[in-house]
């Protein structure tokens, strides 16, 4: 992404925090400041992700849940412009739902499983029913500021709406806790490679999903027993813990991560020099494992109709399985050799794709270099054979 990309991108986020000195109420200026700080760490941080992998979707996902996170706070910009008020309350907090389907879905920006489907496509369903029950129940200067124009939506202007909120609101930390939960069994089962990868973003992860679910659980409490729940939710200092960790500690996570990645694939740009000096079938399994940390890592090749491992021993074509994943390495429009490597791996197509890269060169390598080590073995013998043939006497 070219710098003027970059300054594009981050200009509006810029421009829409730098009006706040001159239109917040200053009498809380540090939570404020600590709210602005927020929403450029997200779009910082997707455009670092951006950076270090251009063809992922965790970069521009960042930087929509950074412009998101903004949302709530168009209220206080624009006070008196006709439905801003309205539709900041109604749309406020959908970076909740950016930020769940990364935690579940980093490196390759796919959800795998159907579980993990259903619980973002909850959540996702949750804040739009939150959204459209505060269009068409919001009454101005109750539910939000009134900005003289009016909730031209509204269709139930008496219904409950405070208690319908507290409800959707339990509903969401639950949903949340549940991406928590799902994204630490995903990081149990991954491989140590991609737990190692995985680590800074199930940390962040988790710091936000915490301090979500702390935070919907104290508005839940107070909605609907008039309770604080943690009391100090009220203190002023509070807001500013809140914020940081809410909104950054997960975008923070999904860098470091991506910078992991960046340099699990250097190691195996690494690889790629140390192939000429090593003989592939004797030491490419062996440095694939050492560098993708997969104990169970194999490489085959084609024997004939069948396959066999670095050692000859015949053994029959991996079927994928939900934990083994095979990988085949063209060369020429022939496969050369297949590498049976744990199916998280698969999270991160790039680097499985450089891997390949790395297996093709170093078999490709060892192709051409048979045909040379046997050409060079026939003139040798040839050489020994002249040495040792009769010599010329001088007077011939």
């Amino acid at each position: 992404m070219t710098w003027r990309r970059r300054l594009l991108v981050v200009a509006p986020a810029v421009i829409f925090v730098g009006t706040w000195p001159f239109v917040a109420d200053q009498s809380d200026a540090l939570a404020l400041l600590t709210d602005a700080v927020t929403g450029l760490i997200l779009i910082v941080a997707g455009l670092v992700a951006a950076d270090r992998r251009p063809s992922g979707r965790t970069g521009p996902l960042l930087i929509a849940a950074g412009y998101l996170w903004y949302v709530g706070d168009l209220y206080f910009v624009f006070p008196v412009v006709p439905l801003v008020p309205l539709l900041s309350f109604a749309f406020r907090g959908y970076y909740d739902v950016v930020i769940a389907f990364l935690l579940l879905s980093f490196p390759s920006g796919r959800l795998q499983t159907r579980t993990q489907l259903i619980v973002i496509g909850a959540l996702a369903f949750v804040y739009l029913v939150r959204s459209t029950a505060f269009l068409v129940m919001a009454v101005p200067g109750l539910s939000y500021p009134d900005d003289v124009f009016g909730n031209p939506f509204v269709l139930l202007p008496n219904a409950p709406l405070e208690s319908f909120d507290a409800w959707i609101t339990a509903l969401k930390a639950l949903l949340i806790a549940a991406v928590a939960l799902l994204a630490l069994v995903r990081w149990a089962s991954a491989s140590p490679p991609t737990r190692r990868v995985l680590a800074p973003v199930l940390v962040g992860g988790m710091g936000w999903a915490l301090s979500s679910i702390i935070y919907d659980i104290g508005l839940w409490t107070d909605l609907t027993f008039g309770v604080r729940i943690p009391p100090w939710q009220d203190v002023a200092w509070w807001s500013i813990p809140d914020y940081l960790v809410r909104g950054a500690a997960a975008p923070i996570g999904f860098l470091v991560g991506a910078l992991m990645l960046r340099t699990a694939r250097s190691a195996v740009v690494d690889l790629v020099s140390g192939i000429a000096d090593q003989p592939a079938r004797r030491h490419l399994q062996d440095s694939l494992v050492k560098v993708l940390g997969d104990p169970t890592l194999v490489v085959l090749y084609p024997n004939g109709s069948l396959w066999a491992d670095a050692n000859g021993r015949a053994v029959e074509y991996p079927v994928a399985t939900p934990e083994r994943a095979p990988t085949p390495i063209e060369s020429d429009g022939r496969t050369i050799a297949v590498i049976v490597h744990d199916s998280a791996l698969l999270e991160d197509p790039g680097l499985v794709g450089a891997v390949a890269a790395t297996a093709r060169l170093a078999v490709d390598n060892e192709r051409l270099e048979l045909p040379l080590a046997r050409s060079s073995r026939r003139y040798a013998r040839r050489g020994s054979g002249l040495s040792r043939g009769p010599m010329p006497s001088d007077g011939a």
